[in-house]
């Protein structure tokens, strides 16, 4: 996703479309090939910093216009670093940079790894079919299933566990 504040007018179908903005993003982070040779190239003024945080704040200060990041990270960062009136000034176009893909990562060596993937892999399409797989990606938004907030956590229980 790319974020940017509500009152900029933004659309995109490909990186060229980038060009007339400042672009935030994080040091060592690749955006994929077409952002990277385009900046490397010097067709994309992007402005680095070590850490997601900053760069809303660049935002919100018209220091930058755009950052390309991942929507449940964006959400994640926007709920943790900054006050509800500063986050609805932001948004991202639907749009994504590039199409993240997420692993489970389990130790060949572990006893019943083979049935612990398959076990996760049917899990996991089940929540699909089902449409729980989006509902508790709406809820992470939300900021329900953050350490911080589990004392305050209104959902309850059984609406999380329950699959």
């Amino acid at each position: 996703m790319i974020w940017h504040l509500k009152a900029l007018s933004f659309d995109w179908s490909n990186v060229s479309d980038l060009q007339p903005y400042k672009v935030g993003g994080l040091i060592g982070a690749n955006y994929g090939d077409a952002f990277q040779q385009a900046e490397s190239e010097g067709k994309l003024i992007v402005e680095r910093t070590p850490t997601e945080p900053p760069n809303f704040m660049k935002l919100l200060q018209g220091r930058i216009q755009l950052y390309p990041l991942d929507r449940e990270v964006g959400y994640s960062i926007l709920r943790k670093f900054y006050q509800p009136e500063q986050t609805r000034k932001i948004v991202y176009h639907p749009t994504p940079l590039i199409n993240p893909r997420y692993y489970l990562l389990i130790n060949k060596k572990t006893k019943k790894a083979k049935d612990l993937i398959a076990t996760f892999n049917s899990g996991l399409d089940r929540l699909r079919k089902n449409g729980r797989h989006e509902e508790l990606f709406n809820l992470s938004r939300k900021g329900y299933f953050n350490l911080e907030n589990q004392r305050d956590n209104t959902v309850q229980k059984e609406q999380i566990t329950t699959l």
